[in-house]
């Protein structure tokens, strides 16, 4: 995992909790704290936190009542 850029893993969970993930990949001299956190959860509490999400129809339905621009183009 590199800051700033995206990048993907895939993993299968099979018990709830929180989980730690490092850097599989040596990247540089900040290598040792790319660090982050995955939380696996059961289905009922996953389809619980998503409903609690706003969508990305939502996200720019509010930006443009708030006069928020995500890009200008000429």
């Amino acid at each position: 995992m590199v800051p700033g850029m995206i990048t993907y893993y895939w993993f299968t969970p099979e018990k709830a909790g929180e989980y730690e993930i490092l850097c599989a990949e040596l990247c540089g001299v900040g290598h040792h704290a790319m660090r982050g956190f995955v939380t696996v959860d059961d289905e009922t509490s996953y389809n619980e936190w998503l409903s609690e999400q706003i969508t990305f129809k939502e996200s720019i339905e509010s930006a443009s009542l708030n006069n928020i621009k995500f890009a200008e183009i000429k």
